[in-house]
């Protein structure tokens, strides 16, 4: 299925950032942070939007709508801290509000807004995207 395969190498820019951060960690640092902070904003508000989508179909959809507006005004916080916190924090940050986003996911799907194929999917993607990030988080620590 051609949305697996797209969710799926969507998360490849999160582990190869990873990779490179063990392997040369002040080349990452240098070149690629804002690029996979950049990009991580990027999906959040691709998911965020989905879930509109769907919210936008289902009778008690207003809070996801909610939820979502309110998780995007965190990943604002999130992205400005990125100016004035250390990367391992806003890594961290991104980390718990991609979990966020999983929460609503398994609402949704409590309330058969999504398939359960769908969810499954959203759960693997979202443990390498929350892997690849908290890893780092470690790496810049130690």
């Amino acid at each position: 299925m051609l949305h697996h395969f797209l969710t799926y190498a969507g998360t490849i820019p999160f582990v190869a950032f990873t990779l490179c951060y063990a392997i040369q960690p002040e080349i990452a640092v240098a070149i690629f942070s804002a690029g996979i902070i950049t990009y991580s904003l990027i999906i959040f508000v691709f998911v965020i939007g989905s879930h509109w989508g769907i919210a936008l179909n289902m009778e008690n959809g207003k809070r996801y709508l909610i939820l979502s507006t309110i998780l995007v005004i965190f990943l604002w916080l999130a992205a400005w801290a990125n100016i004035v916190l250390k990367l391992s924090t806003v890594m961290a940050s991104l980390s718990l509000l991609y979990m966020m986003l999983l929460g609503i996911d398994f609402s949704i799907y409590k309330n058969q807004g999504i398939q359960y194929d769908y969810f499954k999917m959203r759960v693997i993607a979202t443990c390498i995207v929350c892997t690849s990030l908290i890893a780092n988080v470690f790496l810049t620590i130690y």
